[in-house]
């Protein structure tokens, strides 16, 4: 649980060492669970081979957009164009 009170979700990642050795580990805590993913799915994962239960999952890592983010962002530029230029065309 976080600071807040609120469900953190913690995605475990099984993975095989190159010395054949199997591990698995529980990334960080999550506010909400990746869209779209579910148990069994694979995904990148990137350890410290000093200490291979320190983890980092970079499809998880902010920054990344998805398609739905991307087209979202299109509809909210063009909707803002599209008002600016009638309040431009109505004020001249």
């Amino acid at each position: 649980m976080a600071e807040d009170g609120d469900l953190l979700y913690y995605p475990v990642v099984a993975f095989t060492l190159p010395n054949g050795v199997e591990s698995e580990t529980e990334g960080e805590g999550l506010s909400r669970p990746p869209h779209g993913t579910q148990e069994g799915d694979r995904t990148g994962v990137v350890y410290d081979p000093a200490a291979p239960s320190s983890i980092v999952l970079p499809s998880l890592l902010p920054g990344r957009l998805k398609t739905r983010e991307i087209l979202a962002w299109c509809v909210a530029s063009i909707t803002l164009g599209l008002v600016t230029y009638q309040v431009l065309v109505d004020a001249f």
